[in-house]
């Protein structure tokens, strides 16, 4: 009887063929590219266990992760909005009003990813002693190559926007796919030789190609431009909060208090810099801090 009735009331409506076969030829792409930062991610602690040994790979997981973490948190903040303000800004305003947007975040995302980068650099055994067992610090060193090329990733994510707009997510995909694919060549050759320090700075490597590689493609549909002159600032502001960091672990014996030192002087530093440069304005520095 239920059923009787709810067919009486329900209507169902044919599907839309030719929509669903657009998402499928947009979305299938896609999810092979996803597959391939996936396995981007990951084929590196296999490759270190199988070409080394677990020891090694445990470090590099540990290292890796602590590192990753610290910049992927920018990066999916800014992303989670960055995506559908710039395809809203491209339909309603047009091509230059979108570049002009993505050139704003890629500032954005610059000025606050960039100085974690140079902080791991200075701060990355004390950072791994903190939330983690002092056998793993012996990878420490490979947080600053991590946490950069993670960075590099990021930013690659906003050169790429063109090609989510022009629905060339098969090209997006096969570039994708062919980092993967070099990380694990480079991985195979590198590895035995120079430990599983060698995952660390492949990934760098394969990031570094693909923020190269994306732009050159996507320029077509949108182009994505380096803001010079606050790159200029940012360069500037960084070398003075290095200064800093670098006298500063030097200061105390003790880690977590070396850590906490030049991560709150450093920041400070940092964000001081960028508002006498006039960089950064007072009112979205609060916004940034509140």
């Amino acid at each position: 009887m239920i059923w009787s009735l709810f067919r009486r009331q329900a209507h169902f409506a044919k599907p839309n063929l030719a929509c669903l076969g657009s998402l499928f030829l947009f979305g299938f792409p896609l999810s092979i590219g996803q597959f391939s930062s996936q396995i981007l991610n990951v084929s590196d602690r296999y490759i270190i266990s199988i070409l080394r040994n677990d020891a090694e790979a445990g470090l590099y997981a540990i290292n890796h992760d602590i590192a990753d973490a610290s910049v992927r948190l920018i990066i999916m903040t800014l992303m989670l909005s960055g995506y559908t303000a710039v395809t809203e800004c491209y339909e309603k305003a047009g091509r230059e009003a979108a570049e002009r947007l993505v050139s704003t975040l890629s500032r954005m995302y610059i000025l606050l990813a960039l100085p974690i980068v140079v902080g791991t650099y200075f701060t990355q055994h004390d950072l791994v002693l903190l939330v983690a067992d002092r056998k793993y610090a012996e990878g420490a060193d490979i947080l600053f190559w991590v946490s950069f090329g993670v960075f590099l990733l990021g930013l690659a994510q906003y050169q790429d926007l063109g090609l989510h707009i022009a629905r060339k997510s098969g090209l997006l995909a096969s570039i994708v796919t062919g980092s993967a694919c070099l990380n694990i060549i480079l991985n195979l050759l590198l590895v035995p030789v120079l430990g599983f320090r060698a995952s660390a700075y492949n990934a760098f490597i394969t990031f570094a190609v693909l923020s190269i590689i994306i732009p050159i493609f996507s320029r077509r549909w949108l182009a994505w431009s380096i803001p010079w002159t606050s790159l200029a600032k940012i360069a500037a502001a960084l070398a003075g909060m290095a200064v800093v960091a670098a006298l500063l672990g030097r200061t105390s014996e003790i880690p977590y208090i070396r850590l906490a030192l030049q991560t709150s002087v450093g920041a400070a530093t940092y964000f001081s810099l960028l508002l006498l440069m006039g960089e950064l304005n007072w009112r979205t520095f609060m916004k940034l801090t509140i």
